[in-house]
């Protein structure tokens, strides 16, 4: 996923105005030398993203100017597209993928996603995980028993809960000081602060969590979502008794 425009959690860099624009495209931005890179050596697929936007132009018309579009990899979804398919094909080397839909409505979007996702898992069963959690019809607990297991079982040959306790706790906060994460596992769930530390010890080496001198960290991926998920209902309940009293 490449956020080409910026991103919410950096504000200030978000390219909105013109003199952004202009910027971006005549100045010397690593953010469109990176594009243009992987957009040669990787297969994009737009999903709500303008096929007509300033800085994509250029970037696309620069590649076709050095390739011919049939070597270029695009893929874009778009509402009631039909007419434009050959077009956009032909000159830009954009295949488009229809969906339905009018006004507000892009319910359909989504079926064609999981209909893709589908055909993706039966030509590569090594992707079949990432199907699986980026399926939207996927339940909680489907998910609990995909990634956040193989990996614990990957680490271990076995589940052990309070490895799932520990970083589901972490994952929740994403940042939290180790002296409340041992008071959550010892003093609500009843572990003993020997086998936490040596839980967390053990995590940390296996590189499924990250630690500083006195704060624990998440690492980022699936599993940390799926295991902070899979015991939110116990948290809430643990930050009540204490906010309480």
């Amino acid at each position: 996923m490449y956020k080409y425009h910026g991103c919410i959690t950096k504000p200030e860099h978000i390219v909105l105005d013109y003199k952004q624009y202009s910027s971006e495209i005549h100045g010397l931005s690593p953010d469109s030398e990176c594009l243009k890179n992987l957009i040669q050596s990787k297969t994009f697929v737009f999903i709500g993203a303008g096929l007509e936007d300033p800085d994509f132009n250029h970037v696309r018309d620069y590649l076709i100017q050095i390739n011919q579009p049939s070597s270029i990899e695009f893929w874009a979804f778009m509402r009631n597209c039909e007419e434009k398919v050959g077009f956009y094909k032909e000159q830009y080397g954009i295949n488009l993928i229809h969906y339905a839909g009018e006004g507000k409505d892009h319910s359909d979007l989504l079926n064609k996603l999981e209909e893709l996702l589908r055909k993706i898992s039966a030509v590569d069963s090594r992707k079949i995980d990432a199907v699986e959690l980026a399926n939207s019809l996927a339940t909680t607990s489907q998910r609990r028993e995909g990634l956040l297991k193989r990996t614990l079982v990957q680490a271990n040959e076995q589940v052990i809960p309070l490895d799932e306790q520990i970083l589901g706790f972490v994952a929740f906060f994403d940042t939290i000081e180790k002296e409340e994460c041992f008071r959550y596992l010892c003093e609500h769930k009843g572990n003993a602060i020997i086998d936490v530390r040596n839980r967390v010890d053990y995590l940390v080496n296996r590189k499924l969590l990250k630690q500083t001198e006195h704060v624990l960290l998440p690492v980022k991926g699936a599993y940390s979502i799926e295991a902070a998920a899979m015991i939110e209902d116990d948290i809430v309940q643990y930050l009540a008794g204490r906010d309480n009293g």
